[in-house]
C-alpha cells in the first residue's frame, strides 16, 4: 500500500488533468524512498490519467450529423435543416424519399436501355422528378440524381431528333431513287418505264405528286411537334393540381374536398390520334388513381368519423387500383359491395 503522503503527491500532480514527465519522476523518486515498486506506481499513474480522459469524453456534448448530407443536427431535432432528411429511418418521409430515388433510378435505366415505350417512361420519370424536387430538393443525393435525369433526358431528345431527321432523309432518298429508276428506264430503250417517261404529262404528274407527298410529311411533322408542346403544357398544369392536393395531409375535415377534386379531374384530349397524348393521359390517370387510393386507405381507417361528419358514405372503384401495386398497395379482393360503398 502507498503512504498517504505519496497519494497526496499523486493527487496534486493530476489536479490539472495532465502529468508531465518531471512530475512523474518526482513521484517515482518518492516511491523508491518509501520502498515501493516503481512499476506499480507507473501503473497507478497511467490508470488515473485514463480515468480523467474518459471523464472528459463523457462530459463532452454529443454531436449528431445528418446521414444524408453530413450537416450537424440541432439538439433534439429529428429533421435536418439543410436537406430535410428525417433522422428516424422508420418515418414515412424517409420511406417516400427512398421510393422516389428507386423509381427515378429505374426510369433512368429504362431510358438508357432504349425502351420502346419511351413517352410513358419520360412521363413517369417527370412525375417522380417534380415530386422529389419539390419535397427533397436540398438533399445532395436527390440533386445529383436530378442532374443526371436532366442530362439523360436532353441526350435522349437529341438522339430522337436525329433519328427522326435520318428517317426523313431516308424517305427522301428512297423517293429520289424511284425517280432515278424511272429516268434510267428511258435510256434502256422501250419497255413500260420508257413509255411512261416519253409522256411529258406523266413526268410532270410524278413530280407534282412527289412534291405534295413531301409537303404533307413536313406539315405532319410540324403538327406532331405542336401537339407534343400542347400536351406537355397541359400535363404540367394538371399534375400541378395533384401536387397541390398532396401538399396538405388528408384529414376528416378536408376529405370531401379532396375526394371530389380528384374524382372530377378528367384529361382533355388534345389529339385523339396522337400516341404521345395517350401516353400522357395514361400517366396522369395513374397519378389520380394513386391519390384516390390514398384517400381510400384513409377512408377505411376513419370511415365512422367521415360518414358522421358528411352524413353519407363515399364510393370507391377498387378496379382502378389494380395497376398501382408497385406503389405498395395490396388490393383487397374479399370486400363486398356494401363495404365498397
Amino acid at each position: 500500500m502507498f503512504s498517504e503522503s505519496l497519494k497526496q503527491l499523486i493527487e496534486a500532480s493530476l489536479v490539472d488533468g495532465v502529468l508531465t514527465q518531471n512530475e512523474r519522476n518526482v513521484i517515482i523518486k518518492r516511491a523508491l524512498l518509501e520502498g515501493n515498486d516503481p512499476d506499480e506506481v507507473n501503473l497507478l499513474l497511467d490508470a488515473e490519467i485514463q480515468k480523467i480522459k474518459l471523464k472528459k469524453q463523457a462530459s463532452a456534448p454529443k454531436v449528431n450529423k445528418c446521414p444524408a448530407c453530413g450537416e450537424i443536427l440541432p439538439a433534439l431535432s429529428g429533421i435536418c435543416p439543410a436537406c430535410g432528411y428525417v433522422v428516424n429511418t422508420k418515418d414515412s418521409r424517409n420511406l417516400e424519399l427512398d421510393f422516389l430515388i428507386e423509381q427515378m433510378n429505374r426510369g433512368l435505366a429504362q431510358l438508357k436501355s432504349g425502351t420502346a415505350n419511351a413517352p410513358m417512361v419520360l412521363a413517369t420519370l417527370d412525375e417522380h422528378r417534380r415530386r422529389a424536387m419539390t419535397l427533397y430538393g436540398e438533399n445532395p443525393k436527390v440533386q445529383q440524381l436530378l442532374e443526371e435525369i436532366k442530362q439523360e433526358t436532353e441526350e435522349f431528345k437529341r438522339v430522337e431528333a436525329e433519328r427522326q431527321k435520318a428517317d426523313t432523309e431516308l424517305k427522301k432518298m428512297e423517293a429520289q431513287a424511284k425517280i432515278q429508276a424511272l429516268k434510267g428506264g428511258n435510256s434502256g430503250g422501250g419497255g413500260e418505264y420508257n413509255g411512261i417517261l416519253q409522256n411529258k404529262g406523266c413526268q410532270k404528274g410524278c413530280l407534282i405528286s412527289f412534291v405534295i407527298f413531301m409537303l404533307i410529311g413536313l406539315i405532319g411533322m410540324c403538327a406532331d411537334s405542336d401537339t407534343e408542346e400542347k400536351v406537355d403544357a397541359q400535363f404540367e398544369e394538371y399534375c400541378g393540381k395533384i401536387d397541390k392536393l398532396k401538399e396538405v395531409p388528408i384529414t376528416v375535415d378536408n376529405f370531401e374536398t379532396k375526394y371530389f377534386a380528384v374524382k372530377d379531374m378528367t384529361w382533355p384530349i388534345v389529339d385523339k390520334y396522337s400516341s404521345y397524348d395517350k401516353a400522357r393521359k395514361k400517366a396522369f390517370t395513374k397519378m389520380c388513381n394513386n391519390y384516390m387510393e390514398q384517400l381510400y386507405i384513409f377512408y377505411r381507417t376513419h370511415e365512422d368519423e367521415i360518414v358522421e361528419q358528411y352524413g353519407q358514405p363515399f364510393a370507391f372503384d377498387l378496379t382502378e387500383f389494380a395497376g398501382n401495386s408497385d406503389d405498395g398497395y395490396d388490393e383487397t379482393a374479399d370486400l363486398d359491395e356494401d363495404e365498397d360503398e
